[in-house]
């Protein structure tokens, strides 16, 4: 009996022995443990027996009202717990959880001014526990009375300070009421107080729009901005407010949360992004570069395993220069889908530009096994084994590249100025000069074109056309994907 005793003393309620016990007292207690210990173990029947024989005995003891309440609470028999709770939370209005519970059973039965009335007493117990007052502010809420709710959030603030929690929660009846101007005031004391959050910055200028001030709204839509100038929100204002002038940066702020929505078909949203992916190309602008780098890489997060997530952030990392980041991007489309052949296109051309020729040879080869009738894996292994010194085998490969290419003009193009590198890098010479001016080279806008016929001007040792046809090359760019696939 003992160890039975030690144990449920671990679990007993603060106060069962506030004063010397009697005979008739002990007993009771006693009874009330083992209450106790049956609820512990299970036994549902002698708990309530033991809990109304302690009743018997002594009425004016809270303790045996407040674990039937909760023992009915449990078993979802909500009126009866009610009234043993209200019993032990009037018998003692110095146990705050006497009148919690009591609130408890209250709410459940919907009863929020009951509730409140409990919710007070256990306040006056601990005065200083704030979600208590919360706690009474939502139940006037809930009960209809906006006002009551209002006057306990004001005083909250006035005891405890200015809380995102209670000022929200009056700015909602605030505006509910079109009391607008009241909120304009809580909300610039908000920012007064947090001055580089932009949710309060958002929310005020939200508050100006509420008030017509158009021009007010934007003056604090600019100052998210300045703070974080992917704000999807403030973004989005800018560009509704001006949609010809709005930057292509601001407005893939903007569809930021349309690109997280779920319900937005994955295909949808690479072809919205795939425009300005290709305006990359010719536009650097470093805040279209860094929109896009947030977007793309917020598109493979949510997308792991789609391919085209992964070759548009690399085709955004090879056109903004990142060339390793890019290479991994395009590893791992291949990885994903390697019959998307634009990505064996692209990583061809990347490896060219980093200058990885040993790399080049082998994913080459590896092209021409997958891909025997597409000339660009001909081509990719003409130009590294130029690179690396083969001219024989360069001169082979740029062979299979007229005959693979057959009527396609481009591939025809491509292997006679591969031919012209040839003879550069061979004989020393300029042959390079008059191929540019009668092919009128200077004005395509065929990137990998225009790399090429940089490099045979840095093989004769031309700085300044290897200069003037690299960046030509870099402002046309080349991506892996296009609408035109999709």
């Amino acid at each position: 009996m003992l160890s039975r005793l030690v144990l449920v003393l671990l679990v007993l309620p603060v106060g069962l022995f506030g004063q010397e016990p009697s005979v008739a007292s002990i007993e009771s207690e006693t009874l009330l443990l083992e209450s106790l210990l049956s609820k512990h173990l299970g036994d549902d029947e002698e708990q309530i027996k033991y809990l109304k024989t302690c009743i018997a005995n002594d009425r004016t003891n809270p303790n045996y009202y407040y674990q039937l309440a909760r023992y009915h609470k449990r078993a979802d028999d909500l009126r009866e717990a009610l009234t043993y709770a209200e019993k032990a939370a009037k018998l003692d209005k110095t146990n705050k959880w006497f009148a919690l519970l009591t609130a408890d059973i209250h709410e459940e039965l919907l009863d929020f001014l009951s509730a409140n009335k409990y919710l007070s007493q256990a306040a006056s117990v601990t005065p200083n526990d704030e979600m208590l007052q919360f706690r009474i502010a939502q139940n006037f809420m809930k009960n209809g009375n906006a006002e009551k709710c209002l006057t306990t959030l004001r005083a909250i603030e006035q005891k405890f300070g200015q809380s995102d929690k209670a000022s929200y929660q009056m700015l909602d009846i605030l505006n509910s009421k079109e009391q607008y101007d009241e909120g304009l005031e809580l909300l610039n004391n908000l920012t007064r107080l947090y001055p580089n959050n932009t949710s309060h910055l958002n929310n005020l200028a939200n508050q100006y729009l509420l008030k017509e001030n158009p021009e007010k709204a934007e003056e604090v839509y600019r100052k998210v901005l300045t703070i974080d100038p992917a704000n999807p929100q403030a973004n989005a204002h800018i560009v509704h407010a001006d949609v010809k002038g709005a930057k292509d940066s601001e407005y893939l702020y903007a569809i930021s949360p349309l690109i997280e929505n779920s319900n937005i078909p994955f295909d949808n949203k690479v072809l919205e992004l795939i425009p300005y992916v290709e305006q990359l190309q010719v536009d650097k602008d470093p805040n279209l570069v860094n929109a896009l780098h947030t977007i793309s890489n917020k598109l493979v997060a949510l997308y792991p395993n789609e391919a085209k997530a992964h070759a548009l952030r690399g085709d955004v990392m090879y056109l903004s220069g990142e060339l390793e980041t890019s290479l991994k991007s395009y590893d791992k489309t291949l990885q994903l889908n390697d019959k998307v052949y634009m990505v064996w296109i692209q990583k061809m051309n990347l490896l060219y530009d980093m200058q990885d020729y040993d790399a080049l040879l082998d994913f080459s080869e590896k092209a021409i096994d997958y891909y025997p009738n597409n000339y660009e894996g001909y081509m990719w292994q003409s130009l590294a084994q130029l690179a690396s010194g083969e001219i024989a085998e360069a001169k082979a490969y740029t062979q299979d590249i007229a005959l693979v290419g057959g009527s396609n003009t481009e591939a025809q193009q491509y292997a006679k100025l591969i031919k012209v590198l040839i003879e550069a890098k061979e004989d020393q010479i300029d042959t390079i000069s008059d191929f540019v001016k009668a092919n009128n080279l200077a004005k395509s806008n065929n990137p990998i074109e225009l790399h090429l016929v940089a490099v045979g001007f840095q093989s004769i040792g031309d700085e300044d056309n290897y200069q003037k046809f690299l960046s030509l090359a870099e402002a046309n760019g080349h991506v892996s994907i296009d609408i035109n696939q999709q």
